[in-house]
C-alpha cells in the first residue's frame, strides 16, 4: 500500500531523515494539499519510487544532503508532481538519478518550479531520464520554468536523456 500524508494546515506530511544508508527501495509516498512540502527527504541515500505530490504550497517533493554512501546511486524511480511552487526542490546534491518523472503545474494551482535547485549550493551530478515537464494535458498545464536556479551562486551539473520541456 501507499503511505499518503495529506491536508496538514502547517507542516510537511511526510518527512524522512536518513543518516546512515539505505538500499531497500521506498515505494508509495503520496502527500498533496499541505501547508508545507509534500515529501521531505533529508539526508536522501537510497531508492524511492512512485511518488505522487500535489498541490502542496511549498515542494511537493524536497531533497536534501544527497549523497551516495555505496555504490547506489540516490535515484527516484517515477514520480508524478504537480501543482507545487517547487514540483522538486533539490539541495545539496552529489550524484542523482530522476527517473520517470512527470512535473506540471495545474490549472488550479500553478507551479513555478519543476525543479529547482536551491540558492549557493552546489548540485552536480544530476541525471534526469525519461522526464516529461510542463506537457499540457487535462487539469495539468506548463511550469512557469522547467528548471531554476535559486541565483548566480548556485552551481549545477545536469545531464539529461530522452526528456521533454516544454515551459515557456
Amino acid at each position: 500500500g501507499n503511505i499518503v500524508g495529506a491536508g496538514h494546515s502547517g507542516a510537511t506530511a511526510l518527512l524522512i531523515s536518513e543518516i546512515g544508508s539505505w538500499t531497500s527501495p521506498v515505494n508509495g509516498l503520496e502527500a498533496h494539499s499541505n501547508a508545507q512540502d509534500g515529501v521531505f527527504i533529508f539526508y536522501f541515500r537510497g531508492p524511492i519510487g512512485n511518488v505522487k505530490a500535489w498541490r502542496n504550497t511549498n515542494a511537493g517533493l524536497y531533497l536534501t544532503s544527497v549523497t551516495p554512501v555505496t555504490a547506489i546511486t540516490p535515484t527516484v524511480d517515477t514520480a508524478e508532481v504537480f501543482g507545487n511552487v517547487y514540483n522538486i526542490a533539490v539541495n545539496s546534491t552529489h550524484a542523482m538519478l530522476l527517473r520517470n518523472i512527470v512535473a506540471n503545474g495545474d490549472t488550479s494551482f500553478s507551479s513555478t518550479h519543476g525543479l529547482f535547485l536551491y540558492a549557493a549550493t552546489t548540485n552536480f551530478g544530476i541525471i534526469l531520464e525519461n522526464c516529461d515537464f510542463s506537457t499540457v494535458s487535462g487539469i495539468k498545464t506548463a511550469n512557469t520554468n522547467d528548471i531554476t536556479w535559486g541565483d548566480s551562486n548556485t552551481f549545477a551539473q545536469i545531464i539529461t536523456k530522452d526528456c521533454k520541456f516544454g515551459a515557456g
